[in-house]
């Protein structure tokens, strides 16, 4: 019992803990976060990350172009066609060549110019949404293999999820493109065409930022969520995987624009591909990024298991979405090697006649 000046030895039903108690629990928790770090850089590694973030970033470019395709016929459909085109080559300018920018410049022109950009826009949407499509699966694949889990799904349940996934995808992703185009002439054309005043304007040009980052996280979300063949795990808005992503595409994507314009060298040595060059290298960090926020979504699932008590020392315990894909598979696995072994044994039949 305390007596009067004294701090209660209880608050609440709950013991106070000493300084002695705090220090071996901070002591924990800071071998515990230090054990998750260096797991998920291991793991990474291990499980060849680098190399399959080239694969995606392969994905990626082939699901570029259709995205600014969509981007660029949208507005010229609205008549601000050309202010966009203006804006965005202005933008690019920065890191690419005029070598390569030239030819890109003519054929986009040419098409906000005609009356063919309500088709280009039907016509792009469709490519973006199968292009983007094979990204969203073999971003899966990836995540399928962080968590030690195949992909189950069959192909006429899987593919039309792919879509419906990657329809989301592209319109957070063209949003968050539209966020950033929509800047100087272009936001004062559009301003004046919808009726929107100066200090609308004004107050765009500080959300758009925010804006371009929330679909960003939200963009990660579903990617990490609705991709992979791993049920239970719940939407989470930033966890912190999806944190570190974002940190790494931001840290790349700051220090190798610092670095293009700041070291010419890099252009003198390759010339009017230093453009491409640039463009894939940043692709490739991007893709880093997320997968290595997986996989640190994954080392933190498997501490909180550890500390439930399941052994995932060796392997994280996920439930499958579904495993309707890999049973026939099986199946029909066994069912080779079924055959193959009557082609031994008939050998050895023929071996003793």
């Amino acid at each position: 019992m305390s007596t009067e000046g004294e701090p209660p030895n209880r608050e609440a039903g709950v013991p106070r803990k000493s300084s002695t108690q705090r220090a071996p629990t901070a002591r924990r928790r800071l071998h515990t976060v230090r054990l998750v770090l260096v797991r998920s850089v291991v793991e990474f590694l291990r499980d060849r990350g680098p190399d399959l973030a080239g694969s995606l970033a392969f994905y990626g470019v082939l699901s570029l172009f259709p995205a600014i395709l969509v981007v660029v016929s949208l507005l010229g459909v609205l008549g601000q066609g050309q202010v966009t085109v203006d804006a965005v080559m202005g933008m690019l300018a920065d890191v690419a060549p005029p070598a390569i920018l030239d030819p890109v410049r003519d054929p986009v022109e040419a098409l906000v110019t005609t009356q063919a950009a309500g088709f280009a826009l039907v016509v792009g949407v469709a490519v973006a949404l199968w292009t983007s499509s094979r990204y969203v699966r073999a971003l899966g694949r990836a995540i399928n293999a962080i968590f030690g889990v195949e992909e189950g799904r069959p192909l006429w349940r899987l593919l039309p999820s792919g879509l419906l996934l990657t329809a989301l995808l592209v319109v957070l992703v063209t949003l968050g493109g539209l966020a950033l185009v929509f800047t100087g002439p272009v936001a004062v054309r559009v301003g004046d065409w919808i009726g929107l005043g100066e200090t609308a304007l004004a107050v765009w040009g500080v959300v758009k930022w925010p804006g371009a980052l929330l679909s960003a996280i939200l963009a990660l979300a579903i990617l990490y969520r609705f991709t992979p063949n791993v049920s239970g795990r719940g939407f989470h808005w930033l966890s912190l995987g999806a944190a570190a992503a974002l940190a790494v595409i931001a840290v790349a994507t700051t220090g190798f624009g610092f670095f293009v314009t700041n070291f010419g060298s890099f252009n003198r040595t390759y010339g009017s591909l230093a453009g491409i060059i640039v463009f894939l290298f940043w692709l490739w960090l991007v893709n880093i990024g997320v997968l290595y926020g997986a996989r640190l979504d994954a080392e933190v699932l498997r501490v909180r298991q550890l500390r439930a008590g399941i052994p995932a020392e060796e392997q994280i315990f996920v439930i499958p979405r579904d495993t309707s894909a890999t049973d026939a598979q099986s199946r029909r696995r066994a069912a080779m090697l079924d055959k193959y072994r009557v082609l031994r044994r008939e050998r050895s039949d023929d071996l003793e006649d």
